[in-house]
């Protein structure tokens, strides 16, 4: 019974909604000829209050009656502005583009100096107003005038505006029977639009919910590209920043907790959404990532904001950020057109993130010079990859001897590049850009795999006494997986372990060193050595001296080349009986002369490597060698 009331209701109201849509509908958007102009921001879809009807081009519903009658009786002309699909009216009413800001629920259009309420409803508890609004610009003539029309129209007559232009009573039909017509027309209408405007609140708060970041309930990345689509015109794009903050959330997550870094991210969203201007946004688009479009008149202003932004951001849980050096920084691109699109905005915002990170920068601006240049690097790092998948890093070898006996005991790993184009290039002239590029393990396990091989290779014949340091950079030994590929590497390979020695630069101890240890403590289990390269050369503290599992120092070869004055020999002696007396041997690099090979033999170091007794050699060179070398 319930339902088949509630189906001739909706057919009483269909009914009663085609009769308003085909008879009563008003047209209103020219502008209209004599006496002042009202500008109105019309509302597109509080249907049937005020919609825009697409095929006309014009608004349609109540609200344009009302003006119609009160145009009547004032004389005012009112005139839509912005006709179109797409609600504007917050943007027209923060611009004061208008005088008028017509039907809107009450708080969704801000700045408007003064409201006129045209009818209330309860929506589940929560009551809403349909209201007409007047911004800063509108005089208070034209407020006074609009005010008293509407406060002389009865409800029930604001209500049946749309439905007496419908009716044509002829002479016969009785004025009493008509007056009830309308009234029960009125009801109805009355309860179609508060449905109508019900529906439109749930269909607003779902759209709103997939535009709405779960965790910090700011926009997420689709929000964040419709308002991008939107407000990136021809007429602003000059005026917008999109910047790009991001920090180490794993890092955060795993040394701090997920409920510690939830509240990081819910911090940083109340900063960056709290910071944006009316005509700004901003949205979460991936743990840790937050991507924010800022006005600004010039690129000075938005290095002072963004660099007041991020001392804010930064500021929260301050010391716990220094100490494992993970921080908020930011990329930022300046768009040069409106036709940008937004994949390519966030792009370039990111690459000139990932440059402040890799940089240790606050932030960086993704200038069109800076990304020539990255374009240009992205080129670089595409023939390093192909060097190392074409085999064009070759493997070579400069033998170590024993500083007492002066026999060859081993060799360091080194690694030279057979480029087809320019010849053979050293180390200095790819592996920072391999660094820089993210690759530099591709490099570290591909010499380190031909290290094990050369050890397989020598593991039965006169030369397998012989051990190779193989180097690791700080980049690759601190990656959480680095034993895991390690031991498979190593795996395929049958040789003594203690016969490789695993070659750590001293900046490998400065960061992640929890990771460091643990990695290196899981290579030592397995029979491997370590050693410290380049002692001496600022990075290392005596504490990791003590706390790390090591083997050998390597003392880099400008202390050595020091030796030659008193104060430079006393400084390597005192630094090799400082390694002895922590249990380590200690290796001399660099030695060149008959000088400096005295001085190292003299301060009682166990091993000298330079050009001395050998240079660096191609491993198929090193048979050669050895078979030659009154060393071996």
């Amino acid at each position: 019974m319930n339902k088949k009331i509630t189906v001739s209701v909706i057919a009483f109201l269909i009914i009663c909604l085609s009769v308003l849509c085909c008879f009563a509908s008003v047209e209103y958007s020219p502008e209209a000829t004599g006496g002042e102009t009202v500008y109105i921001a019309g509302n597109p879809d509080l249907y049937p209050v005020e919609y825009y009807d697409s095929e006309s081009k014009t608004y349609k519903g109540i609200l344009p009656d009302v003006y119609a009658e009160i145009s009547k009786s004032t004389g005012l002309n009112f005139t839509y502005i912005r006709t179109g699909s797409e609600n504007e009216q917050n943007r027209i009413a923060v611009n004061n583009q208008a005088d008028i800001i017509s039907a809107h629920i009450k708080g969704d259009v801000s700045d408007i100096s003064d409201e006129i309420s045209l009818m209330s409803f309860n929506n589940n508890g929560e009551k809403l107003e349909i209201c007409i609004g007047f911004t800063n610009i509108a005089d208070d003539n034209t407020k006074k005038l609009v005010k008293n029309a509407i406060s002389k129209i009865p409800d029930s007559e604001l209500l049946s505006y749309s439905l007496q232009a419908t009716i044509l009573p002829e002479k016969n039909v009785s004025i009493r029977l008509l007056i009830i017509l309308i009234s029960v027309l009125s009801v109805a209408l009355l309860v179609f639009i508060i449905i109508a405007i019900k529906n439109k609140i749930k269909s607003k708060k779902l759209m709103q919910t997939k535009l709405t970041d779960t965790l910090t309930g700011i926009g997420n990345e689709k929000y964040f590209e419709q308002n991008y689509r939107h407000y990136i015109t021809p007429s602003t794009f000059s005026l917008y920043y999109i910047i790009y903050f991001s920090i180490n959330m794993q890092k955060i997550e795993k040394y701090f907790g997920t409920t510690e870094a939830e509240q990081i991210e819910l911090y940083a969203a109340n900063i960056l959404s709290s910071s944006a201007g009316d005509l700004d946004f901003t949205a979460r688009i991936g743990s840790g990532v937050f991507l924010c479009a800022y006005q600004s008149p010039s690129d000075e202003e938005m290095s002072k904001t963004i660099t007041e932004l991020l001392g804010k951001l930064n500021a929260y849980k301050e010391t716990f950020l220094e100490e494992f050096h993970t921080y908020f920084r930011a990329g930022i691109f300046h768009p040069d057109s409106a036709n940008i699109p937004f994949e390519t905005a966030v792009l370039n915002a990111r690459e000139s993130y990932f440059f402040a990170h890799q940089n240790k920068l606050p932030y960086q601006f993704s200038t069109k010079d800076f990304l020539e240049k990255q374009e240009t690097k992205s080129k670089q790092q595409k023939k390093l990859a192909d060097a190392i998948k074409n085999n064009e890093i070759k493997l070579y070898l400069q033998f170590i001897v024993d500083a007492k006996t002066g026999v060859i005991k081993g060799a360091e790993a080194l690694s030279r590049w057979h480029n087809p184009e320019d010849g053979i290039l050293l180390p200095d002239s790819y592996v920072n850009a391999m660094t820089s590029a993210g690759i530099i393990e591709h490099l570290d396990f591909y010499i380190f795999e031909k290290v094990c091989s050369q050890l397989e290779e020598w593991s039965d014949t006169d030369k397998k006494d012989l051990w190779i340091s193989c180097n690791f950079t700080r980049a690759t030994v601190s990656k959480s997986n680095f034993f895991e590929r390690f031991k498979e590497i190593q795996n395929k390979y049958s040789f003594e372990h203690d016969k490789l020695i695993i070659e750590l630069t001293e900046d490998s101890l400065a960061d992640n060193k929890e990771v460091v240890f643990q990695n290196i403590l899981s290579c030592k289990k397995l029979g491997f050595k370590i050693a410290l390269d380049d002692l001496g050369s600022g990075y290392s503290s005596f504490r990791d001296l003590c706390d790390f599992p090591i083997d050998l120092i390597k003392i880099d070869r400008h202390i050595v080349a020091k030796s030659v004055t008193r104060r430079g020999n006393a400084l390597l002696a005192g630094i090799i009986k400082l390694c002895h007396d922590l249990g380590m041997k200690v290796l001399c690099e660099g030695v060149e002369s008959e000088k400096e090979n005295t001085n190292s033999i003299n301060a009682d170091c166990d091993y000298i490597q330079g050009y001395y007794y050998s240079h660096v050699l191609p491993y198929e060179e090193s048979d050669t060698f050895l078979l030659k070398s009154k060393h071996f």
